[in-house]
């Protein structure tokens, strides 16, 4: 199966393994990059966690699946997963809008209506579950709508911020 992380051009082609409630990687490649240590993957539905456990350490993301694409934040940062096979130009994002991938409260806004950005320029600042996520411009364009400020809650899937792309802005 072939994955796509929204904001890297590379195409990981990933072969899983699955023996109870544990997925392992067999393969996960890309063009220039192949990764050859032992992993396993099992995911906690009650906590809407990913535990990866490779070499005697483990980690832990926070994974919530809306629609086709799987939000996985980690480390700080949130990531937007799909099969490459979908169409990247439609997303479960609304019109260029950025949801929330859990619920949380919105700690900082660092965008304004009207300004533009650039694809990966964080936009706000989430916190959930005692993390803070960053949630970052899918593409460049241009900010139409803020819908929350600091201190409100969010729930999951809730649109946060319009952006107008730079393509449908000429």
């Amino acid at each position: 199966m072939d994955w796509k992380v929204d904001g890297d051009d590379k195409t990981w082609s990933v072969r899983l393994r699955s023996e109870k409630n544990s997925l392992f990687v067999d393969r996960l490649q890309t063009e220039d990059i192949e990764v050859n240590q032992d992993f396993s993957i099992s995911y906690d539905e009650s906590r809407g966690s990913i535990i990866v456990q490779s070499h005697g350490r483990t980690y832990q993301a926070y994974a919530t699946k809306i629609g086709e694409a799987w939000w996985i934040s980690f480390d700080g940062k949130t990531h937007i997963v799909r099969e490459s096979s979908q169409d990247s130009a439609s997303s479960d994002m609304g019109e260029g809008g950025l949801t929330a991938p859990m619920p949380g409260t919105v700690r900082e806004v660092l965008v304004k209506i009207g300004q533009r950005v650039r694809e990966g320029q964080p936009m706000m600042i989430l916190e959930a579950m005692k993390m803070e996520h960053q949630i970052s411009a899918p593409e460049p364009g241009e900010v139409s709508s803020i819908y929350f400020k600091e201190g409100d809650r969010v729930d999951m899937g809730e649109v946060l911020i319009s952006i107008t792309s730079q393509e449908s802005s000429k």
